[in-house]
């Protein structure tokens, strides 16, 4: 379980956090989102520590982040599968090097065993023989799935998911959407998305989280934001962005 007790973050005068609290529930995924600028992808740099909170705690289970020592840490980020809004690939490298990258850099195991691997996770999100390929002669959303590959190649306990289907078509932004249902239900990881898509955030979320104005504004299932009462809710989730500001 992923918590968030009284966090508060901000950059010189701006305050961007007020003391969220919140939990991600083991093995579910929960859907961060809120107008820009509202912290969403702040919480997800807070739990792997990329910057620090200025007050409060950020917990996996037992493990307080902010007092994790440097090893300690980049053990942490290792149970971390994280998915870019970009495909964030290697041009250089072929798509089985990319995604078997953080074996290469983190592991002693043999070329032939972490070829083995990466194909094996390739074949998971639908992009078996492609592994000789470079990135360049893939689609954008193949790349996309190719970044997936490689976020669960060494088979995290989390996955964090920044803005996954933005700019992509209906179609692609489904099969992303598929992909993040598909890795919950096979691996058990427990999910954190970072999203303003209405699809995606209908399609992923076992629970939603609407930040607002530093502030946590609301907590629930799928249906309860379809069905809630307050305005800011009502506006962000019907598309009324402008007005989301004015609500409260």
């Amino acid at each position: 379980m992923i918590v968030f007790d009284s966090v508060t973050k901000a950059f010189g005068p701006k305050t961007i956090l007020r003391g969220i609290s919140f939990e991600c529930p083991t093995g579910k995924s929960t859907v961060i989102i809120g107008p820009s600028g509202c912290g969403k992808s702040t919480t997800l740099k807070l739990l792997l520590r990329l910057i620090e909170a200025d007050s409060g705690t950020v917990r996996l289970d037992d493990q307080d982040v902010g007092k994790l020592d440097r090893p300690g840490l980049d053990d942490f980020r290792r149970g971390i599968g994280i998915v870019f809004q970009s495909a964030a690939l290697f041009d250089s490298l072929t798509v089985w090097e990319n995604v078997g990258f953080p074996l290469i850099e983190g592991s002693k195991q043999s070329s032939t065993e972490i070829r083995r691997i990466a194909d094996e996770k390739l074949e998971i999100v639908g992009l078996a023989g492609t592994g000789d390929l470079y990135p360049a002669e893939l689609s954008g959303g193949m790349q996309k799935r190719v970044g997936f590959a490689r976020a669960i190649v060494c088979n995290p306990a989390v996955m964090l998911y920044d803005e996954p289907t933005a700019g992509l078509d209906p179609v692609t932004s489904t099969v992303i959407e598929d992909l993040i249902n598909t890795i919950r239900d096979t691996t058990g990881a427990t999910g954190m998305v970072v999203t303003h898509q209405p699809t995606t955030i209908f399609r992923t979320a076992d629970q939603i989280v609407m930040l607002h104005s530093g502030n946590v504004l609301a907590t629930g299932s799928v249906d309860d934001f379809k069905n809630h009462a307050d305005p800011a809710v009502r506006n962000f989730i019907e598309g009324r962005v402008d007005e989301v500001t004015t609500a409260k």
